[in-house]
C-alpha cells in the first residue's frame, strides 16, 4: 500500500470510526450517580471534534488527490457555466 493511503486509512479510522463511537457510547454507558454531566458532555465533544477533524482530513485528500491527477495528466477544470442574461432574475 502506498504510504499516503495508510497515512489517510489511520487518521480516518482512529478519528473518525473512534470519533464516532465515543460521541455515542459516552451517552449510552453513562448512568445515574456515577457519570457526572460534564463528563458525558466532554466526551461527547472531543468524539465529535474526533470525527469532524476526520471529515475534514478526508475532504483535503480527496480534493488534494484531484488536483495531483489533474496536475498531472494536464487536464484542465470545467470551465464554468456561461452567464445568460435573463434567467429567474428579471
Amino acid at each position: 500500500m502506498r504510504p499516503r493511503l495508510c497515512w489517510f486509512l489511520v487518521s480516518f479510522f482512529i478519528g473518525g470510526a473512534f470519533g464516532l463511537w465515543l460521541s455515542f457510547a459516552a451517552p449510552a454507558t453513562a448512568r445515574p450517580g456515577s457519570s457526572t454531566y460534564g463528563e458525558v458532555a466532554h466526551l461527547m465533544g472531543v468524539g465529535g471534534g474526533l470525527w469532524v477533524a476526520a471529515l475534514i482530513g478526508a475532504t483535503k485528500r480527496v480534493t488534494h488527490y484531484r488536483w495531483a491527477v489533474r496536475l498531472a495528466t494536464g487536464t484542465a477544470a470545467a470551465a464554468p457555466p456561461a452567464h445568460t442574461p435573463g434567467g429567474v432574475h428579471r
